[in-house]
Parts: structure tokens; sequence; C-alpha cells
């Protein structure tokens, strides 16, 4: 039975960052470990565009967008206005923004329509909570002008920095005849 996890970081000369959970049983005997390669290199993420909408925290926004017909708009920065060109054919979009004001300490969640009221861990969970909040929205595209879309289904709260738009596929973006799994 495995009773504790230990992390040891250690940087190589290569600059590569290398998790090691050490796995240890109730006598405390070692039972193996697991090593996770981290890149070592930071992220650089820059916002397309904010989310104007009428959310102004958590508790006003639903718990997930495409239950609500709320309309927002996606305001797109200046510099990328070029990449909307063609966006108005596709009904649906993916909006990936950054979560900014979540928690991002958190490995576990308490799903609210979860009917056994337990936690599970943050990625079966599709909390705004968790160690890089990245959203994920589909939403249907009411219009287009100039670098505005209005949009109806996204659950992000007013201020929002976007990280990227992409066209929704039905044919790439689900998975036909497979079991649905449980919405957490």
């Amino acid at each position: 039975m495995l009773v504790n996890l230990t992390f040891n970081v250690l940087r190589l000369a290569n600059r590569t960052k290398y998790q090691v959970h050490i796995m240890r049983d109730n006598s405390g005997k070692k039972m193996g470990d697991v090593k996770v390669i981290m890149p070592a290199m930071p992220m650089d993420l820059k916002p397309i565009g904010i989310i104007r909408s009428p959310y102004a925290t958590m508790a006003d926004a639903p718990h997930q967008g495409r239950f609500s017909d709320q309309e927002s708009e996606i305001i797109i920065d200046e510099a990328y206005r070029i990449g909307l060109t063609d966006v108005e054919h596709h009904p649906h979009l993916i909006v990936l923004s950054w979560l900014d004001r979540a928690e991002r300490n958190t490995l576990t969640a308490l799903p609210p329509h979860d009917p056994h009221h337990r936690e599970h861990g943050v990625f079966a969970t599709r909390s705004p909570h968790r160690p890089n909040p990245i959203g994920l929205c589909v939403v249907d595209l009411i219009e287009r002008n100039g670098r505005t879309l209005r949009v109806r289904g996204l659950d992000a709260l007013n201020g929002t920095p976007v990280l990227d738009i992409k066209p929704f596929s039905r044919g790439i973006d689900c998975v036909p005849g497979k079991r649905r799994g449980p919405i957490f």
C-alpha cells in the first residue's frame, strides 16, 4: 500500500528538470520511482484579446457556458485582426482563455453536478481552479464586426484574457460512437 509520495527536483547541465516521485509502502520500504521530465524553458503566452461578458465574479458565471443563452463579446487586439479573416464562416468556435482569477494551487475539486458529492482530481473535472488555468469553451458565433466577435455560450468573466480561437469541427472535435463520460 502506498503511504507517501515525495518529490525531488533535479536540475541537470542541459537545464532539463526531472521530477522523481518516490513511492514507499507502510514500512517505509521504497517501492519504486517514476521519473517525469519537465521542460525547463519558460512558456510565453500572449493574449490575443479580451472577453467582455456580464459575469463579474465566478458566482455570476454559469458552470458551463454551453448551458447559457447569455451573449458576450470577444475583442481581438488590433495586432491580430488579420487572424480573424474568414472566422465568420464558422458557426461555432473554440475559445481558449487564461482564467486569471482562478486558484492555481488546487489539485482536487468538488464538482457541483457530481451525484455522489465527492472530490475528484482536477484533471478529471472542468473546474477553473487548476495549475494552469486555461479555459476552453465552445461558443456559437453570432456575428463578427471588425475585431469584435459576438458569441453565445461563453462562461468566462469580464476582462478574461483570450489566448486563442479555433474553429469547431464536428468531424474533428467529436468522437463518434464513443461512450460519453460524466460531466464534472
